[in-house]
């Protein structure tokens, strides 16, 4: 089949977490918690009533150009609603940057023990896919500058990075971009930075650097991850090639209307993040009193050292119900990612790990 393009040969299939349908019928489990994909554990952020107007209008075309979610998204960040772009999930804002900016034969830079994604970007275009260690779960950001060369077509960086939860601020970031060409263009991937509190703006960023590209989700803060919905801020004449390459339609009108209704959620908003801080502050204590070494978290996840395999250890969890993410794939053997549930899921997952360890 000459045909086919060499580069598919190249793909791994993305594997994703656990189902909580898959695991109650492998197991024959009635009570099940899944703890592995970074999911907002308070549920959908608001009733269906809420949706029904929209559920009657999904028989229409979404009108992408015209939704007030763009504008509103523009504000929230104070650009202009050309450099906003949405996809089908940042997933698929990452693909529109992969078809817009990176060539066979070009660089795609980032780091060991990130989001598996990356790569796939790099192998769909036929490029060279480098990846630097980091030091102490944290991008090397001086060895990734070191790395670039004439070929480098975009960097990504995971800002939290998932798995590790580390992150750097936005006066650092800025600092380190001073040393990358302008021709390289640079992804700042911010799917949790919703958890956290920034030291500046995406638009002062982007101001002083044009190759920069912010990717955003409602998946994980806002709880639409079902729905698919994410979005890049960058310069227009980066967003107007990223645009382009994307498919018509591409993010339905329930995530339309869903995505712009949550923004002004606030009570849902401050409520997720309370739980954030205080499920963090519980798993990093029963970590101490389990001599287990863990990674300080900036996102809705802490990576945990459980000493041993760590597919043996989350498959003992799935026989207790209880999903967690082994990290395996991202070259950490010994290492899981718990996603911080509510109060009463996080003391099941910690009732279940203290017995299967101690097996």
């Amino acid at each position: 089949m000459s045909h086919i393009r060499s580069e598919i040969y190249q793909l791994h299939d993305y594997v994703p977490g656990k189902s909580l349908e898959s695991v109650k019928a492998e197991y024959n489990l009635d009570k099940i918690i899944k703890l592995a994909s970074n999911e907002n554990p308070l549920g959908f952020p608001f009733s269906g009533e809420d949706l029904k107007d929209v559920l009657s209008a999904s028989v229409m075309y979404p009108d992408m150009a015209h939704h007030p979610l763009t504008d509103q998204l523009a504000a929230r960040h104070e650009v202009s609603s050309k450099m906003v772009v949405l996809g089908n999930g940042s997933d698929d804002v990452m693909q529109m940057i992969a078809l817009s900016g990176i060539t066979k034969g070009s660089e795609v830079i980032t780091s060991f023990h990130t989001f598996s994604l990356y790569r796939h970007m790099a192998h769909l275009m036929g490029a060279n896919y480098i990846e630097i260690p980091m030091t102490d779960f944290y991008y090397d950001l001086d060895a990734i500058a070191a790395a670039v060369t004439d070929t480098t077509a975009v960097i990504f960086i995971a800002n939290p990075n998932n798995p590790t939860g580390s992150m750097y601020s936005y006066s650092e970031l800025r600092a380190w971009l001073t040393k990358i060409p302008s021709s390289v263009w640079v992804v700042i991937d911010e799917a949790y930075v919703d958890f956290t509190t920034q030291d500046d703006s995406v638009a002062n960023m982007l101001a002083d650097f044009e190759n920069l590209i912010f990717l955003r989700t409602f998946s994980k803060l806002y709880g639409l991850a079902g729905l698919r919905i994410g979005y890049s801020v960058a310069n227009e004449g980066i967003s107007t090639l990223m645009q382009k390459t994307r498919l018509p339609f591409n993010v339905n009108t329930v995530a339309l209307t869903a995505a712009s209704k949550v923004l002004g959620n606030h009570d849902y908003i401050e409520k997720s993040l309370a739980m954030n801080i205080d499920g963090k502050q519980f798993i990093y204590d029963q970590c101490q009193a389990m001599g287990l070494d863990y990674v300080s978290s900036h996102a809705n996840f802490v990576c945990i050292n459980v000493g041993k395999s760590a597919q043996k250890v989350t498959q003992d969890m799935l026989k207790r119900g209880v999903i967690l993410r082994a990290l395996t794939s991202f070259g950490l053997d010994h290492w899981v990612r718990i996603s911080v549930g509510t109060a009463e899921q996080n003391q099941m997952c910690f009732s279940a790990l203290r017995d299967v360890l101690s097996k």
